[in-house]
């Protein structure tokens, strides 16, 4: 969703008067202009949501971003290839039509919201509602603000928000819009309500960021009311039918490992339904099997072939299985990969030759045909990685990096220059986690360079608890610890690339100081520093090109990462969904349930991308 800052690994009683809220009395009310519904959707996932986002207890689990997005819906929203599209306001800001202005230095944005904007029980949705998100992230006890901590004022007035800046925000955008880091946005009229605690009412009127900061700091904030309502937020997952949406569908039924049944928001008027195609009036998610493999099973029955409509989530290891079935599979485009991180605490690989030595050591074709046999040679071309930034980032150069450099010849020639060979051999740990398909990935790795010379011990770790891959400095995570050579892993990416900076600028190397630092491979290289803070302080689309071009390209060439391959949401899916669009991006495929519609013929025929 909008507002993840980070590349993550891969394991929020006053309603303001009209004057100041984001609705306007008069016009047509939502429900009159409401679609008609007909037909129901079946969708499954080996996984069982435990959360929804508008709650602090969400886990951000991919299930629950599918059920999510089909619920949540925020100012400004990424399509199924990863462009912005207007969603709750009227056109997506721009310099060009004035949504984004520079003022003494300042970066200004404003927002012109849709009029009539309601949540699932009919009360209207306004400023205070942004104004909430901001203070619920704020709060020590959350604490998730990266990207809106770039915003130094917020005001509203009718319909409009202006939103001042510290500075230039290039991926305002992206990142910088007031909302919580998950995307959602709260209803803080019902969540006052429901939790019994009110929000201190001048921090609902406006933002500003040193007033927030102040408060947070003082004695008026211990036992508040405010206080109260962050704790209970904190705790809250969101998941009873009374919890109220924003988004063109509502919650009636959770019952857990079985089904959740979503239904529409009948006040939902902020996108338009398919012309000629009434919504579909129910949306279940049931679960099958919570094994992936007998799920895949599953799928090629006749009686499940008939009761479900879509299956998602499923990996490349399981699209020939998949291709047994009489369903459709989708291998989309993705934003989500896995990767090497080369740890330059290790004395040989700070030497720029070896690690190319490592890159050119690896035959990405041949070792991607055997950790997933079965594959078509488009498929191995299209998830072959090259470049940090994956190719449907609208910021990747990945054409015009190597799909396959593979060179033993010149491996070793790099090798023998930095003084490793016979009489000197290089070792190294290897460490990732011990799922399936890594156990196989390290194996192959470790074969191939061996070819060029190098010896790797594996070492196969869980992701979390007590030294974990991705566990906490304090429990002695592998990343944060760097207690690593190579360590192989996944990271789920925003379109925009400014979030890399928080893994590859030297500030977030992480420490026992700084816990939660995302630079794992220690590194500092002058020239990355200045492209990424260049890129992110500049509104010129064309120069921003320009240095994310060059970042890409010196990640590449100095062999800092080595990145292997795409891992796409791999979806088998009939013909009953029209519209149905897979997304690139962490919205989930259900992101524009606004347009579905279902076909009894089942002569729908989506795209991959």
């Amino acid at each position: 969703m909008l507002g993840k800052k980070l590349a993550y690994p891969a394991a929020a009683l006053v309603l303001l008067s009209s004057a100041a809220g984001l609705h306007r009395t008069g016009g047509v009310h939502a429900k009159s202009v409401a679609a008609d519904y007909s037909g129901t959707v079946a969708i499954t996932d080996y996984q069982f949501p435990d959360s929804l986002e508008g709650g602090g207890a969400w886990s951000n689990a991919v299930v629950d971003v599918e059920i999510g997005s089909a619920m949540f819906e925020t100012p400004l929203n990424f399509d199924r290839s990863g462009n912005f599209y207007p969603d709750l306001v009227t056109e997506v800001p721009s310099t060009k039509n004035g949504g984004i202005k520079v003022v003494n230095g300042h970066e200004i944005m404003t927002l012109h919201f849709k009029p009539n904007l309601k949540w699932s029980d009919g009360t209207p949705q306004t400023a205070a509602d942004y104004m909430g998100s901001m203070v619920v992230s704020f709060a020590p006890e959350f604490n998730a603000t990266s990207g809106i901590d770039q915003i130094q004022t917020i005001t509203a007035s009718g319909n409009d928000m202006t939103i001042t800046y510290k500075g230039v925000d290039a991926p305002a955008l992206s990142y910088g819009i007031p909302q919580l880091s998950s995307g959602a946005i709260l209803p803080v009229e019902y969540l006052q309500k429901k939790y019994g605690a009110t929000i201190e009412p001048s921090l609902l009127k406006s933002y500003d960021a040193d007033k927030l900061a102040a408060y947070f700091k003082s004695a008026a904030y211990k036992g508040s009311g405010t206080q109260k309502f962050v704790n209970k937020w904190v705790n809250d997952s969101y998941n009873t039918p009374a919890d109220i949406t924003n988004g063109p569908y509502k919650l009636a039924e959770w019952t857990q490992d079985q089904r959740v049944t979503l239904v529409p928001n009948t006040f939902y008027s902020a996108l338009p339904a398919a012309s000629g195609h009434p919504r579909p009036a129910k949306i279940q998610f049931v679960q099958v099997s919570s094994n992936p493999n007998a799920l895949v099973q599953a799928l090629k029955s006749a009686g499940t072939y008939g009761s479900i409509d879509k299956a998602e989530n499923f990996g490349l290891s399981d699209v020939p299985a998949l291709k047994g079935s009489k369903y459709q599979v989708l291998v989309p485009d993705a934003l989500f990969y896995e990767h090497l991180e080369l740890n330059q605490a290790t004395p040989a690989l700070r030497d720029v030759r070896v690690r190319q030595a490592l890159y050119y050591g690896i035959s990405k074709i041949a070792y991607l045909r055997a950790l997933y046999p079965g594959l078509s040679d488009a498929e191995y071309r299209k998830t072959a990685l090259t470049s940090p930034l994956p190719s449907t980032s609208p910021w990747s150069n990945n054409k015009s990096l190597p799909v396959d450099a593979y060179n033993p010849t010149k491996a070793k020639a790099l090798l023998t220059a930095a003084g490793y060979g016979s009489g000197h051999p290089l070792s190294l740990n290897f460490v990732t986690t011990n799922s399936s398909f890594r156990i196989r990935s390290g194996q192959l790795l470790q074969r191939l360079w061996s070819q060029i010379g190098v010896t790797v011990r594996i070492r196969y770790a869980t992701s979390t608890g007590n030294n974990g891959l991705f566990s906490k400095y304090i429990d002695g995570g592998i990343l944060y610890r760097r207690t690593f050579d190579i360590a192989e892993f996944a990271f789920s990416t925003n379109p925009d690339p400014d979030q890399l900076k928080a893994n590859f600028e030297p500030q977030f190397i992480p420490d026992a100081t700084h816990p939660t630092g995302g630079n794992y491979t220690g590194l500092n290289d002058p020239q990355i520093t200045k492209d990424l803070d260049l890129a992110g302080t500049t509104l010129d689309d064309a120069a921003r090109h320009r240095y994310y071009d060059d970042f890409q390209t010196r990640v590449v060439n100095q062999a800092y990462y080595i990145n292997l391959f795409n891992r796409p949401n791999v979806v088998a899916v009939k013909g009953t969904i029209g519209n149905f669009k897979p997304n690139v991006t962490q919205n989930g495929n259900e992101w524009n349930t606004w347009e579905w519609f279902v076909d009894p013929s089942n002569s729908q025929r989506p795209t991959a991308s």
